[in-house]
């Protein structure tokens, strides 16, 4: 049964491969599932040390520097694996997320700030799947997406409406996708991840805002290894029979009633 974890001989395109958090970890868990990858992140630099970490694994890490908000850098991005390994086996969409300044009241939320978020986290991922999609459908060739969301798209997201919104559109999305690619044996999958214990979010959550007990259920915190397990779950054969579901990795955040109070998402309210 866990060979079907294994992911030999499959290219996976892997968009937001770097940054020292869940890029990071699930482009190794890729890597040591014995896969290609296709690594995209913004500069070379930051792809070079996730290579590194990858390097003597059993898979093959390749970084190509690449803007996803770009249309003619994901036609690039899918031109390389094509070019080095033949196509695209699978597919993650794991760029997105909000920076402190774009945090408001939905009353003052500025219409580039809307604009922006949902860019970077819903626009690229129908441009992507649609691209690998398309790739897919044209060779015949079988294939498992993972789009990111998060728990915001679950309920309300405080100060961050635009973030929520993406999110839940991003998990509607993948099911449409699910449903209408089944027939080509393309599955896709949607994993709905709370924070880790991250570089970034550790620097936001420093400088923004006094300590808070954790919503999880589960009595630590989590980790970027933990959301590149259930990605490689949802890529492996271990899922074949799994398409148009949103699996939470969250510790049990969303089963909690209520979700938690918003002194966190307050502090990042632009003023």
């Amino acid at each position: 049964m866990l060979e079907k974890l294994r992911l030999d001989r499959r290219t996976v395109i892997l968009m937001g491969a770097a940054g020292g958090n869940m890029g990071t970890a699930t482009a190794k868990a890729l890597c040591e599932a014995g896969a290609a990858v296709v690594g995209v992140d913004l500069t070379e630099q930051a792809l070079g040390e996730t290579a590194v970490l990858c390097k003597g694994l059993d898979g093959r890490f390749l970084g190509v520097a690449a803007d996803v908000r770009q249309e003619a850098d994901i036609d690039r991005v899918l031109a390389t694996a094509i070019a080095e390994f033949g196509g695209a086996d699978g597919l993650v969409n794991l760029v997105g997320g909000t920076q402190p300044g774009q945090w408001w009241p939905m009353e003052e939320m500025p219409n580039e700030v809307w604009e922006a978020t949902l860019a970077l986290n819903l626009t690229y991922v129908f441009k992507t799947c649609r691209a690998v999609g398309r790739h897919m459908i044209e060779t015949g060739r079988p294939g498992s997406m993972v789009n990111f969301a998060s728990v915001s798209g679950h309920a309300s997201a405080p100060y961050h409406g635009c973030y929520g919104a993406a999110k839940a559109a991003v998990m509607s999305l993948t099911k449409t996708m699910a449903v209408e690619w089944g027939p080509h044996n393309i599955r896709v999958n949607c994993l709905s991840p709370s924070g880790s214990r991250g570089p970034r979010n550790a620097r936001i959550r420093s400088e923004t805002s006094p300590p808070r007990k954790s919503p999880a259920a589960l009595p630590r915190a989590a980790s970027a290894d933990d959301f590149a397990a259930a990605c490689l779950y949802l890529l492996s054969d271990l899922s074949a029979w799994i398409t148009g579901a949103v699996l939470s990795a969250d510790g049990g955040m969303t089963a909690q009633s209520p979700l938690g109070d918003t002194s966190f998402f307050a502090d990042h309210v632009k003023r």
